[in-house]
């Protein structure tokens, strides 16, 4: 890759204010803005706006961040205390609703605006959109707390003697690090020729009568009785097993 050749003789600062304003500020890819000490938007450049699902920064003058688009009143309140008490914010994580209702982390530096009596009547500041960043960051922390629960599973198991709290401790334990809303413990019942329910989480006790798991079924067999596991995304959809139940 060449070196970038600059313009030595072009003067950054010749520009009259306005353009450099432009410049500067309503082309940052960063969101810039400043609103009333009510928290009503009276200024904001494009990149603000967008982060926040509108379309210009036009459609955002207005707008009530504390009224309207505060995700959760705890955090608006954490917020609030934090700049009462230090009149600014550095990278302050925070959740604000788009316009078209779904969240967005935003990253604020902000800081009170003052007039000549140091009475505080607005706010100014630089947001960034972290969402992807902190989501990624969560998912790592979930991984990291499954890989966790699977290193210490032997331990743990290796210290319970009954057999129902043996049932009970792997079925939410397997929930916990699948992340899942239903789950099973079935054992094979050799004189019934089927799976018996030993343990569950997340199945409505109505249904739980109904499920009859025959040995000699696709799925139970190549389980039960070759020791194969089979992953299954979604069992409704499944047409190797549609007719299980």
């Amino acid at each position: 890759m060449g070196e970038i050749q600059f313009d030595a003789k072009t003067n950054l600062l010749s520009a009259d204010h306005d353009k450099i304003f432009k410049r500067l500020v309503e082309d940052l890819r960063a969101g810039v803005y400043i609103t009333d000490g009510n928290g009503q938007v009276i200024y904001a450049n494009n990149a603000f706006a967008q982060v926040l699902g509108f379309i210009s920064r036009y459609d955002v003058i207005g707008v009530n961040i504390i009224k309207e688009l505060y995700f959760d009143s705890y955090d608006k309140e954490k917020y609030q205390m934090k700049m009462a008490r230090a009149g600014f914010v550095k990278d302050y994580l925070i959740k604000l609703r788009r316009k078209d209702g779904e969240f967005v982390i935003l990253s604020l530096t902000s800081n009170y605006i003052r007039n000549e009596r140091e009475e505080i009547v607005g706010i100014e500041g630089v947001a960034f959109d972290v969402s992807d960043k902190v989501k990624l960051e969560d998912k790592l922390e979930r991984e990291r707390s499954k890989l966790e629960e699977i290193i210490g599973f032997d331990e743990k198991i290796s210290r319970i003697r009954k057999f129902d709290q043996l049932f009970d401790f792997v079925v939410n334990k397997t929930v916990k690090i699948l992340e899942a809303a239903q789950c099973s413990l079935m054992l094979v019942d050799h004189c019934q020729c089927e799976l018996c329910l030993k343990g569950y989480v997340g199945l409505d006790e109505k249904d739980i009568c109904k499920i009859k798991l025959k040995i000699d079924s696709p799925l139970v067999g190549e389980v039960a009785m070759k020791g194969n596991p089979i992953l299954v995304k979604e069992w409704s959809r499944d047409i190797r097993y549609k007719n299980i139940l």
